[in-house]
């Protein structure tokens, strides 16, 4: 059963919503730096928020920044361990750094550890599973 959060409701507002900036940002091409800067502001006020470390992951993968996208890898992980997204940019952050036995490990982990349930909750992977969607989108 998860713990209860300790944070203020402000508090989960405000890194929910530097969270949702930065995705923003992302889906619209804007500026890696200015999303690492949200991101990053968003894992400071909650720690514990598995969704910041993923998407703090990401950004810095992208750019280019492997020692802060492992370290924030490692972060996600921890409170969210059946989330395939987190283990996804773990180790994808790993194989860009070329830790390729690190790598092939966290992805073992992903399949292992992630559940159905937990793809519901994660939309970008469960179309990977809806082969009928996929059929539709490609007849479209």
């Amino acid at each position: 059963m998860p713990r209860p959060s300790r944070l203020s409701s402000r508090t989960r507002y405000r890194s929910a919503l530097r969270n949702n900036l930065a995705s923003a940002l992302t889906f619209t091409g804007g500026d890696l730096r200015e999303q690492v800067e949200f991101l990053e502001d968003a894992v400071a006020d909650a720690p514990e928020d598995a969704n910041g470390w993923t998407n703090l992951t990401h950004a810095n993968r992208a750019s280019m920044n492997l020692p802060r996208a492992l370290e924030a890898g490692a972060l996600a992980v921890r409170p969210a361990p059946t989330s395939a997204l987190a283990h996804n940019n773990y180790a994808l952050a790993l194989r860009e750094a070329q830790r390729w036995d690190d790598a092939a490990q966290a992805g073992a982990r992903l399949h292992t550890r992630s559940r159905r349930r937990d793809h519901a909750r994660e939309p970008r992977h469960a179309a990977s599973h809806a082969w009928p969607l996929r059929r539709r989108l490609a007849a479209a």
